[in-house]
């Protein structure tokens, strides 16, 4: 059987090293916490972004598709060679 100083110092070793366990586990969800803060406050730049993005794409799609329709009735201005 070990000695009552024996569990003593090894308590008092597992104390400490689930202290400091316990404090990089803070640091590291704080830190992970704070960058997905940061993250989500530029998510509203990305989706006007991305809104934009398709909003310019479908005014394309409209002029491509008048070009077409204008080019099968006939006026050859709008046909690509």
């Amino acid at each position: 059987m070990r000695s009552a100083a024996a569990r003593a110092r090894d308590s008092a070793t597992i104390r400490r090293m689930n202290q400091q366990q316990l404090a990089y586990v803070r640091n590291r969800d704080a830190r992970m916490m704070q960058n997905y803060r940061r993250a989500q406050s530029g998510y509203g730049d990305a989706r006007s972004d991305y809104a934009d993005a398709r909003a310019d794409y479908s005014r394309r799609m409209a002029e491509w598709r008048r070009a077409v329709a204008a080019c099968n009735a006939g006026r050859w201005e709008y046909c690509d060679n």
